[in-house]
């Protein structure tokens, strides 16, 4: 059984998407009183979620007579590969302005990404790495993405505005009922086999089960730990057991070949140059920001999350692949 919640009046938002409503049902078991909302109105969410949940565009100002409340998990966030700077901007930045600006008193727990690093050199990522900064050196950055700038955009709205705080970073969620990272990888098979740059069987990728996640939600929310966390699994498979595994979960048949990263990453920055000027507002077939995160070691340390936090993985690899299912 869950431990008594330390802040019982909850406020999520993102709670019609995947991680949200994972979320939204978690805490309710833990017998917190949850004030749910999402983008969606009602009717296109799942019965279970209807409950004391109401359609908010967070991008579109503050929510007027919002409840009393002891904290907030924002969930809610534009994800893409692709997109410009202003896709991102309304929801991820200002949106989370809002949040906010909503519940300034509350504890805010963020769910940023580890996009933000915009790493694509082999390593261990630390928090310290990314402290939130100021936005003229977020601006001054060549990111890889419209999406990794817009949410390091939306943690430093978090750092400046709020007064109690904690953002936690993952990277790859997956779990029961995926609805992005593993339908996404396996729309990229063609004929059964999936080409991934550099070498999977060496390279190492960070991820987390999304059962972990909702663990690192819950200790953040009984702490007043302010700062910034990495939250993954505790041990890192390689990119082609990750793989692997993922695909023998949801019973799809591929191989995988592996492609040279130095010559598909010279080419990426011309192909994102033409679909740009094209004006196309899919993403190419070719690019660097789905590049920089198989290519390279995607190593991040937890463990302030473990000694400030008390984060402990709850799940752990390999058996947490075998929960995979998809919607």
């Amino acid at each position: 059984m869950a431990a008594e919640p330390r802040r019982h009046r909850v406020a999520v938002t993102g709670a019609s998407g995947y991680l949200g409503g994972v979320v939204v049902r978690h805490l309710r078991t833990r017998g917190c009183q949850v004030f749910a909302y999402g983008q969606r109105s009602s009717d296109r969410v799942a019965a279970d979620l209807r409950a004391d949940y109401a359609s908010w565009d967070i991008g579109a100002g503050v929510l007027t007579d919002a409840p009393d409340v002891d904290a907030v998990v924002h969930c809610a966030g534009k994800v893409s590969d692709w997109g410009s700077d202003a896709d991102f901007e309304q929801v991820n930045v200002i949106g989370t302005r809002n949040v906010v600006a909503t519940w300034p008193d509350a504890r805010i727990v963020h769910v940023s990404t580890a996009s933000i690093y915009n790493d694509h050199l082999a390593g261990v990522l630390h928090e310290r790495d990314a402290d939130p900064a100021d936005r003229a050196a977020i601006d001054a950055i060549d990111w890889l993405s419209a999406y990794g700038r817009s949410k390091r955009l939306a943690e430093h709205e978090v750092a400046s505005r709020a007064s109690n705080w904690a953002i936690l970073r993952p990277h790859a969620i997956y779990g029961p009922d995926d609805t992005q990272l593993v339908p996404r990888v396996v729309a990229r098979v063609r004929r059964g086999r999936l080409v991934l740059p550099g070498d999977g069987r060496t390279t190492r990728i960070s991820m987390v089960h999304v059962d972990n996640l909702v663990h690192a939600i819950d200790c953040a929310l009984d702490s007043d730990e302010v700062g910034a966390f990495n939250v993954v699994d505790a041990i890192t498979p390689t990119v082609h057991e990750a793989m692997t595994a993922a695909f023998a979960a949801v019973d799809v048949p591929v191989q995988i070949v592996y492609a040279p990263r130095a010559a598909l990453w010279a080419l990426a920055r011309p192909v994102e140059a033409a679909w740009r000027l094209a004006g196309r507002r899919t993403a190419p077939p070719l690019h660097r920001y789905s590049l920089a995160h198989v290519a390279w070691d995607h190593v991040l340390d937890i463990t302030e999350a473990r000694t400030r936090l008390g984060y402990d993985p709850q799940v752990g690899y390999p058996e947490s692949f075998a929960t995979i299912t998809v919607k």
